[in-house]
């Protein structure tokens, strides 16, 4: 039985008011819906607000008249999500504001411009399903949703930052599905949730309909906390003998990073946060990004003198640096790991293979070479092989990545040789005290989950910490503190179902749904007294 056109549900009523809404008023209020819905990603972590956001936008769409209006509606949910989301862009420009000062407009809104155009797509197809299968076009709304999330996290080297998957996050019982699905899965799960809420509204089902709809929303987010309660250890990982890992933050200002006549004096920062006492003494120290600031390849004089004053025999220096190899052909710049002994050796070299575009390179270069990348000078970096493994003496062999790296699915591990833990060196320092640093370490924390590695994260700046292989943080250090974070290495587990077969699972649970949602949405209706519009009030 659907609902009568006199119906007096108040829920039915303030959806019928979204579902009217034309115009100017109708833009905005989606802008402000994507927004909103944006304050449940870390640091707010506040995700009932997605029961209040995302219905709202279904709502609107029942309204939609055409394909193109669809389209139009998810774009702007989708642009006021990822505009309000990656505001922190902006951060970066004012390090060299007299360069950049007029791209601070376009910063996060150009980005959040061409990405939204996904989800405006994936709304648009969405919408052929008839609006009197309420439940049909959900689901298929939500699965063209977390498809579109998975192309624009590929496309053009892609951008999978700040997908609704990690507002999850912080409850790390929610986020052990990522094991079996990765975080396109639990995008999904996260969008079904509170879409299934909106069935409540609907004036195609009846009252009991709507609010087991409404019910089985949070059934899904119970269920997912119920498997990760059972997934997730009593007590803490055992972790790796003899080795300790101390990670150093010495949160220096990135307009102070490479002032000339600064390098002694941030090096010297390092060094001395890196001899602290401790407790338990350190075997693996770890700097972050580009933390060393004199060349070593080649000028094996600034090696042994890193060693000599930061290195006890025994101990490790693992180091972020700016390689210039004046040997190339043509002369190339890269952002790399190297790797010290107390002797002076370099052990390992790992160079960075996944640049930020617009930030480290320019991908239009060609065509605009008036523009340059923000965060390089004169020579765009040279991209290395990777993912890669690394054996160093006395530590289980390691992943290294460097910042941006981390932020991709199943591009973090060398699948033909699975390493034992990963290693990322960041410098959030680029964007402040902000939330960029916050989101930038969920995403760690959902690369552990997803393959079952721990992971240890130093920072110039932002949150260093360690994770073990289910998301829990076993360490930390705050953003905008100076210290360093000394923790022993969890162990991993085995390799996890998504380790193995990758997006897979999510692929088979979104077209599916999708098939489902268009096939059901075909079959005749077997209700009585719907309506193509809701009555004025």
């Amino acid at each position: 039985m659907t609902a009568s056109s006199d119906d007096k549900r108040p829920i039915v009523r303030l959806a019928d008011a979204f579902r009217r809404l034309t115009g100017w008023r109708r833009n905005l209020t989606a802008i402000a819906a994507g927004a909103v819905a944006s304050i449940s990603l870390p640091p707010a972590d506040a995700l009932p607000l997605l029961w209040l956001t995302i219905p709202v936008l279904i709502w609107m769409l029942d309204g939609v008249k055409t394909k193109i209006g669809a389209l139009w509606l998810g774009w702007l949910f989708s642009f006021g999500y990822l505009a309000f989301s990656l505001y922190w862009l902006t951060f970066a420009l004012f390090v060299a504001i007299d360069q950049y000062w007029w791209l601070v407009p376009f910063a996060s809104s150009g980005l959040a411009f061409g990405l939204s155009i996904y989800f405006g797509i994936g709304t648009a197809i969405a919408w052929l399903v008839p609006r009197e299968r309420p439940l049909a076009r959900i689901l298929a709304l939500v699965a063209f949703w977390s498809l579109a999330e998975w192309v624009y996290g590929h496309a053009l080297t892609g951008f999978p930052w700040n997908l609704p998957g990690y507002a999850w996050t912080e409850f790390p019982w929610l986020i052990q599905p990522a094991a079996w699905v990765g975080i396109y899965g639990i995008t999904f799960l996260v969008l079904l949730a509170p879409a299934l809420a909106a069935l409540a509204g609907s004036r195609d089902v009846s009252e009991r309909q709507g609010w087991l709809g409404a019910g089985a929303g949070l059934a899904v987010v119970l269920l997912a906390a119920i498997f990760g309660a059972v997934r997730l250890p009593s007590g803490p990982m055992p972790t790796v003998a003899d080795v300790r890992l101390r990670l150093v933050q010495p949160s220096i200002q990135q307009s102070l990073k490479w002032v000339e006549g600064r390098y002694e004096e941030n090096l010297r920062r390092h060094i001395e946060l890196s001899l602290k006492p401790a407790d338990k003494p350190p075997n693996v120290i770890i700097w972050s990004e580009a933390a060393e600031p004199f060349p070593l390849d080649g000028h094996p004089g600034n090696a042994k003198t890193i060693a000599a004053t930061t290195l006890k025999p025994g101990q490790l220096l693992i180091t972020g640096i700016d390689r210039y190899l004046e040997y190339d052909t043509p002369p190339s710049v890269r952002d790399s790991i190297q790797v010290l002994n107390s002797s002076g050796d370099i052990l390992a070299t790992y160079d960075k293979f996944h640049y930020v575009p617009f930030g480290e390179y320019m991908p239009l270069g060609r065509w605009l070479p008036f523009i340059k990348a923000v965060a390089v000078d004169s020579i765009e970096p040279t991209a290395g092989t990777g993912p890669v493994t690394v054996r160093l003496p006395g530590l289980p062999p390691v992943g290294p990545l460097i910042c941006y790296e981390v932020i991709f699915p199943r591009e973090v591990v060398d699948m033909k040789d699975r390493p034992d833990w990963l290693i990322d060196v960041t410098n959030d320092a680029w964007f402040g005290l902000s939330a960029g640093p916050y989101q930038h370490f969920a995403m760690m924390r959902v690369r552990a989950v997803e393959e079952g590695l721990p992971l240890a994260n130093a920072a110039n700046d932002g949150i260093s910490g360690v994770v073990d292989p289910y998301g829990r943080v076993t360490a930390r250090l705050g953003l905008g503190k100076i210290g360093v974070v000394d923790a022993d290495l969890p162990r991993p587990i085995a390799a996890t179902p998504y380790a193995r077969f990758g997006d897979i699972p999510f692929f088979a649970i979104a077209i599916l749904t999708a098939l489902f949602g268009f096939l059901s949405g075909k079959l005749p209706n077997p209700g009585r007294g719907s309506i193509s519009q809701p009555p004025r009030l």
